[in-house]
């Protein structure tokens, strides 16, 4: 029997009776257990895996019996079911299904391969999006045939504030202002790749005492990252300006394309 969610796996479920089941189709779904989880472990995706490949081979044994084999209203069940029951890909007959559920009879589940597109979580919890190269990885080794070594056996990973690169700008030429920025920063995981004076990004810029609001500059697609910053800046006041593209850096910042320009007003209090 399987387990339920918090519980041993290959246990039976709190209030279950030990031993061999018989299972209809209600208790053959919560012994799948769909495991839906986007925080999902390789291992536990292989487990899945391997106790619908186990369900599929009893159920098989369970059709080809002689005595299910004899009962002629038993085989005409079946024959009905059986193509509704399995959805495919390809226009399969019913001998090609059953060439195929045969063929996961004599299939060791320990010898199962499982991979996953490598993908990171985005802020709001609920998207992935593919990490590219891990993923181009993945897929041209399953096309070429070649050793898939650790490719696709990591798990989820959260995109979070070392994915988030800034440049930041004295906007108000206060002294001390954006070391102060800078280290707020670093403290919290952003990669700073240097402080900068408005000038420097733009000669026709210069500094503005009176601007109170923090100034977040991104190019446009990058919302995702710019939402981790804001998150870390909490009630601050910032103007977020998207951009198609950000000006080229200056000499001594260390980070040739930055996620964000930071431009501090005179409103920073963190």
């Amino acid at each position: 029997v399987g387990a339920a969610p918090g519980e041993t796996p290959g246990a039976a479920p709190t209030g279950a009776a030990t031993g061999c089941q018989v299972l209809d189709g209600a208790a053959a779904a919560g012994f799948l257990s769909s495991r839906s989880d986007p925080g999902i472990s390789v291992d536990q995706q292989r487990q899945r895996i391997a106790e619908q490949q186990y369900l599929l081979a009893r159920v098989l044994d369970r059709a080809t019996r002689t005595t299910t084999l004899a009962n002629p209203f038993t085989v005409n069940a079946i024959l009905d079911a059986l193509p509704g029951a399995v959805a495919t890909d390809v226009d399969f007959s019913l001998p090609g299904l059953f060439r195929t559920a045969g063929g996961i009879v004599d299939h060791d589940p320990a010898d199962l391969v499982v991979r996953v597109v490598p993908t990171q979580r985005l802020p709001d919890q609920e998207l992935q999006q593919w990490q590219p190269d891990q993923a181009q990885a993945l897929f041209g080794a399953l096309r070429s045939g070649d050793d898939l070594a650790e490719v696709g056996t990591t798990t989820t990973r959260e995109i979070g504030p070392p994915d988030v690169s800034v440049v930041v700008v004295n906007g108000v030429g206060l002294e001390g202002l954006a070391g102060q920025v800078a280290g707020f920063l670093t403290q919290r995981g952003f990669v700073v790749g240097g402080a900068v004076n408005p000038d420097e990004l733009d000669p026709r810029d210069d500094y503005d005492p009176d601007q109170v609001v923090t100034t977040i500059r991104f190019q446009e697609g990058n919302e995702e990252l710019v939402e981790i910053l804001t998150d870390a800046l909490g009630d601050l006041p910032l103007e977020l300006q998207p951009v198609s593209q950000l000006p080229p850096m200056p000499r001594g910042v260390t980070i040739e394309e930055p996620t964000v320009v930071l431009e501090v007003g005179s409103g920073w209090n963190q």
